[in-house]
């Protein structure tokens, strides 16, 4: 089996709605999307339907994403008993922090390497449309988020490398081997 997913998870709370950091199992899933490279598709999954996004990623040979193990599966184990933290993944912050000596922001890696700027939301701004039922904005932020992280990844699997960009507008070359 060779079932590549790229996941993406929007939540419906904030750190604040559920008393920080340490209950981030509580912020529930307003939307989560999961790129198929067998099947070439993206699917969308709200809170209703995430047993069918955990088969999912049950059935996969390897998730791939940014912040999995810190955030997303956290958020997911609220609906599951699977412990997602032995799947095989590929976290690609976790990755290239222990590649290098700093941890990178999201947006320097998706400016470095492919020269988009991308904003990385504050974590009120999702919960925020949900409150105001823009389900609808939030699937379009996830579908975008997705495809912008399958162009990250399929860089560095093609390239064995991507670039970072830190603040003072510097690019770093990375060597990867996904």
């Amino acid at each position: 089996m060779n079932k590549v997913l790229i996941l993406n998870l929007q939540t419906k709370k904030s750190f604040d709605d559920v008393g920080g950091k340490k209950a981030i199992e509580k912020m529930g899933v307003s939307v989560a999307g999961l790129y198929d490279y067998s099947t070439d598709k993206l699917t969308l999954h709200e809170e209703e339907n995430i047993n069918s996004l955990i088969e999912e990623l049950l059935s996969s040979s390897l998730i791939v994403g940014i912040n999995l193990k810190r955030f997303s599966y956290r958020v997911l184990s609220a609906f599951s008993e699977n412990d997602f933290n032995k799947f095989a993944s590929l976290d690609i912050l976790e990755y290239l922090k222990k590649k290098l000596s700093f941890k990178p922001t999201y947006e320097g890696l998706f400016n470095g390497t492919l020269g988009i700027k991308k904003i990385l939301r504050n974590e009120t701004y999702i919960p925020r449309l949900f409150k105001q039922g823009k389900i609808d904005e939030i699937r379009a932020y996830c579908e975008d988020n997705i495809y912008d992280l399958k162009k990250l990844y399929d860089f560095g699997r093609k390239k064995s490398h991507i670039f970072y960009s830190d603040n003072s507008g510097q690019r770093w070359k990375i060597s990867v081997n996904w």
